[in-house]
């Protein structure tokens, strides 16, 4: 069985976490009550970290940013090989190391402020560090495919009955973000992603993810 990612809610800036981590202040999730992948109580056990690049919606770029994981020891039934999920803070995307934010950002600067890719890329160039600056007009195609496959999944989910009309519009891309930040210009994407997440069952039900597609819905 492949690692299962869950989406973790998380109420600080990727930045506070990153840090909080690192010096072991941060709360350790418990799953003592309940596996994501047995369903078993007792079972899950924290196990430690793995670590990927992440870039926040400031532009900072984190090399070694921890993700959280535990062990499912399948407590009871021994006809399962032992697996692991891990914690994914809800701002991150699965195999992506752009968070959410920084690439609606973006997005929001091509799209919505009618600036040319190679202007919202030089913004970027002055904000970022160099290992951010990786970023190219192929990065903004994917972003923007990651969009155009998250307003596919809520109209096949009808989540937001309301953005059907987004479908068959030229200018769907710009409409859906013009979308989500005129809803409550309080909350951040990353929120409706999270939004998306639980109302699908959170783990329990292993829910889709609306930004990316986390492993366990990987071929």
């Amino acid at each position: 069985m492949p690692i299962v990612q869950i989406s973790l809610k998380i109420s600080i800036s990727l930045t506070k976490y990153y840090v909080k981590v690192k010096r072991r202040e941060y709360e350790i999730p418990d799953f003592s009550d309940y596996c994501p992948i047995c369903s078993r109580s007792n079972c899950a056990r924290f196990h430690g970290y793995y670590y990927r690049p992440v870039v926040t919606k400031e532009g900072m770029y984190y090399k070694d940013f921890p993700i959280m994981r535990y062990k499912c020891r399948n407590n009871g039934n021994k006809g399962l090989k032992h697996v692991t999920f891990s914690l994914l803070p809800h701002e991150l995307i699965p195999y992506v190391k752009y968070s959410v934010e920084f690439i609606f950002k973006m997005l929001f600067d091509i799209y919505v402020n009618d600036l040319s890719e190679k202007s919202a890329l030089d913004i970027i160039s002055q904000l970022c560090n160099e290992e951010v600056l990786s970023i190219s007009p192929a990065s903004v195609y994917n972003f923007k495919s990651l969009i155009l496959n998250s307003i596919d999944k809520l109209n096949i989910s009808g989540f937001y009955d309301e953005i059907k009309y987004l479908m068959n519009s030229p200018d769907r891309v710009k409409l859906f973000i013009l979308y989500l930040y005129e809803i409550n210009p309080v909350r951040a994407p990353s929120d409706y992603g999270y939004d998306f997440y639980k109302t699908h069952g959170f783990y329990k039900t292993n829910s889709p993810f609306l930004w990316g597609t986390p492993s366990q819905f990987r071929k």
